[in-house]
């Protein structure tokens, strides 16, 4: 299973090399440019996604 740990830090080496180039080529948010694009109800979407992602990985960490 060491697999998942390597394609794991693959995936987040290129998110966050992702994030930054899109942080130095706008002064916008993310979510502000996917609505600025797709339009708020798409950019609504993609948040509450990211939030309940955010969400369960934190509740997965908790001590049971």
């Amino acid at each position: 299973m060491i697999w998942v740990v390597a394609v794991a830090i693959f995936f987040m080496i290129v998110f966050t090399n992702m994030g930054a180039r899109i942080g130095l080529a706008n002064s916008d948010s993310l979510l502000n440019n996917i609505g600025g694009k797709w339009g708020k109800k798409i950019s609504a979407i993609i948040g509450i996604g990211i939030f309940l992602v955010a969400t369960s990985f934190q509740a997965g960490t908790l001590p049971g």
